[in-house]
């Protein structure tokens, strides 16, 4: 049996979640160029859309504000989308391997750390991975591969947190135009510490 490579599944995956981003046209456009791109008709869409929101309490002043918080929903959702997107996608470890994390993985990598933990005579672990399938992991190697799902899905999740907060601190759809998910890498996040 011959086993994709992990760009093809990568690709194909990419695909499917992306198929099920349910934006329209003008939604797009929001997202990829910004509000002013677009047309007076679009413009005017997005206005009559805004201003017929039912049982909304209308606590904006102007058209402008309401347009403004529009936008800002709207490139929200979309990072959020693409942040689950972006987890479930897996990653590759350092051992080089590639692992699916989609929230089955997810589960079942945390009932199998919960197995690791609970009974230390557990001395390997059989796990499938995207690209040469199930290979045998000693108990650290796959304690190392469970840390690195963490810190992938961790990554994406402060990455999301960060650019949220951008966007919620944009002052015009300019601004909301220009935070984008790719040039987000390694963005910092503030991270308020509980008082115990």
């Amino acid at each position: 049996m011959i086993q994709p490579n992990n760009k093809t599944i990568s690709e194909r995956r990419r695909a499917e979640l992306r198929g099920e981003l349910e934006l329209d046209y003008i939604n797009q456009i929001i997202i990829e160029q910004g509000y002013n791109a677009l047309s007076a008709y679009q413009m005017e869409v997005v206005e009559e859309h805004v201003s017929d929101s039912d049982g909304a309490i209308r606590i904006l002043e102007t058209e402008e504000d309401e347009i403004l918080e529009y936008v800002k929903s709207i490139k929200i959702a979309f990072f959020k989308k693409t942040c689950e997107e972006q987890i479930e996608l897996g990653f590759t470890s350092s051992n080089g391997h590639f692992y699916r994390t989609n929230r089955d993985d997810q589960v079942n990598m945390i009932g199998q750390k919960d197995s690791l933990v609970d009974d230390p005579s557990i001395t390997y672990v059989d796990w499938k991975t995207e690209d040469v399938g199930y290979i045998r992991h000693t108990k650290e190697q796959w304690m190392q591969v469970y840390n690195e799902a963490f810190a992938h899905k961790k990554e994406q999740l402060f990455k999301y947190e960060a650019l949220k907060q951008r966007v919620m601190a944009a002052t015009n759809q300019d601004e909301v135009a220009l935070v984008k998910w790719a040039e987000a890498n390694k963005m910092e996040v503030k991270v308020q510490m509980l008082a115990s």
